[in-house]
């Protein structure tokens, strides 16, 4: 799971960079640009998302180890 979200940050990168390469003068340039700052806000969401669901996880299994004991 962290080498796929590593993959979609590596992709919203170069998606955000290729309008930066050259002056952005049509909407096209400006389209590509706002999808990969989306695309970076959302891999983002994502990772925060899945690191709350793993404590989570790690707090019920705390609780069921003790109610096992």
């Amino acid at each position: 799971m962290n080498g796929k979200i590593k993959l979609l940050v590596f992709i919203s990168i170069v998606t955000i960079s290729l309008p930066l390469l050259g002056i952005p003068r049509n909407t096209k340039n400006i389209i590509l640009f706002i999808i990969g700052i989306s695309s970076l806000l959302l891999v983002f969401s994502l990772k925060r998302g899945i690191k709350t669901l793993r404590l989570k996880l790690k707090r019920i299994e705390g609780q069921q180890g003790t109610l096992i004991q």
